[in-house]
């Protein structure tokens, strides 16, 4: 676990920012055409431009990179920032749905493909609120 953590602080460098940003075009494109993500794109406004913009904020950080989401967002505080929405199991399924998808079509290889996704799922679950 400890070296999971060592490598997802680190991740920024292996990725670099491109690869960080095709990821979230990738999970916003199947948010936003795929029927079983219906739930969870209704969350969000008609555009996902600002969804877009602070989820590769937070990742480009949390993967050991420049602090993008804190110097334009403040601390991410992720479970607060996400209590208005009610986000249910059915929610984060859908999230998560969508997430796989992204990272599969990344074509990362296995590895980090699982590592990534151990972390979406913890992730998803931290900012479940019913």
């Amino acid at each position: 676990m400890t070296n999971n953590l060592k490598r997802l602080d680190s991740l920024y460098q292996e990725l670099g920012p491109e690869k960080i940003i095709s990821l979230v075009e990738k999970f916003y494109f199947f948010m936003d055409n795929k029927n079983e993500c219906k739930g969870i794109r209704g969350m969000h406004g008609v555009s996902l431009e600002s969804a877009r913009e602070k989820l590769t904020a937070f990742l480009t950080q949390r993967f050991g990179g420049p602090w993008l989401y804190n110097n334009k967002y403040g601390p991410p505080m992720m479970r607060g920032r996400h209590m208005p929405f009610k986000i249910a199991v059915a929610q984060r399924n859908q999230w998560l749905y969508a997430m796989d998808l992204a990272l599969k079509e990344m074509e990362f290889d296995q590895e980090l493909e699982d590592l990534l996704f151990v972390f979406f799922t913890d992730f998803s679950e931290k900012i479940r609120n019913h």
